[in-house]
């Protein structure tokens, strides 16, 4: 009985989540005191759902990139989680892994980023992998 209390309650709270995103894209003039919106309209999710608002090329570009980076990242924490465990003292590099947790990333990026204004790469995918895997 637990089990199905627990099993409708996130199903529920999952559906929610897109129903208010639905209200919140349909609805105009939402204020305060109002349970639901005065008014509906799809002129907003038309703007978003036309072809020259970039929403494709976003949704493309996404899952590329991540992809990009997830296959780098495991092929380089490959080769170096295979080149730590070859050392003759890998404590002392498996302690230093936990230098970036140490550093808060607000300084981290005062820190990082003189280096990239001075490399011009300020705005660029370079920096952009550079302040990535130096934060990560």
């Amino acid at each position: 009985m637990t089990r199905n209390v627990l099993s409708i309650t996130l199903v529920l709270l999952f559906v929610l989540q897109f129903a208010l995103l639905l209200l919140l894209a349909l609805g105009q003039y939402w204020q305060f005191p109002q349970v639901l919106p005065t008014a509906w309209a799809t002129d907003a999710l038309a703007r978003v759902l036309a072809a020259d608002s970039g929403l494709l090329s976003g949704l493309g570009l996404s899952p590329g990139l991540s992809t990009t980076v997830a296959v780098i990242a495991t092929g380089l924490g490959f080769v170096i989680a295979r080149a730590i465990a070859k050392t003759a003292r890998p404590n002392r590099w498996i302690t230093l892994s936990y230098l970036p947790y140490a550093l808060p990333p607000v300084l981290l990026a005062v820190l990082v980023q003189p280096a990239i204004i001075s490399r011009r790469l300020s705005g660029s995918l370079g920096a952009t992998s550079f302040s990535r895997n130096i934060t990560a």
